[in-house]
């Protein structure tokens, strides 16, 4: 388990923003950002994108529709700080990556966050994943829990057998999908 990228032993990893700092504290190596290598010509960048949003079906919709403001309206900038994500709306994007390198130097000041190659970060939202690698899975947090639960065993026990492990991880999870189902 831990920091595999940390410890100098991998030379790539395909990783979101909020890894830095923690993720590259006292990495010795040099590392840097490069656009995810195309497979058979396509090119595909994993995204995250948490949203806030309003059901229609809310029972309290002003309500509802003062907080969105909130978020959306004069302390957005504030907040996408506080949050660490890079915003959606446009007009705060361009001060995002320079508010995120002062954040991560302040905090992890032995690392020169500000030479990286910060371009590739926003160019690769041209690229996400469709369908996106958490849309579309039932019972995603359960069905997460479960496979990082193999990954923990198959990483920490050097006895661990992968095929019977697999063999688990594939019923339990089918398991899982069939009850959300139903």
């Amino acid at each position: 388990g831990g920091n595999w990228f940390g410890t100098g032993n991998i030379a790539m990893i395909t990783i979101h923003t909020w890894f830095l700092g923690w993720g590259t504290d006292g990495l010795e190596g040099n590392w840097d950002f490069a656009p995810v290598p195309s497979y058979e010509g396509v090119t595909t960048a994993k995204l995250h994108a948490d949203t806030f949003g309003m059901m229609n079906t809310t029972a309290h919709p002003d309500e509802a529709f003062e907080v969105l403001s909130y978020l959306l309206g004069d302390r957005a900038e504030d907040l996408t700080a506080l949050y660490n994500g890079m915003p959606a709306r446009l007009s705060l994007q361009g001060t995002y990556i320079e508010h995120y390198i002062a954040q991560l130097t302040e905090t992890y000041p032995d690392t020169d966050f500000a030479s990286k190659n910060w371009p590739v970060v926003p160019a690769g939202l041209a690229y996400p994943d469709n369908p996106n690698h958490e849309e579309g899975m039932p019972s995603f947090l359960e069905a997460s829990d479960r496979y990082t639960s193999y990954t923990q065993e198959a990483d920490n026990n050097a006895d661990f057998d992968v095929d019977a492990g697999l063999d688990a991880l594939q019923a339990d999870l089918q398991a899982i999908f069939d009850a959300r189902a139903e």
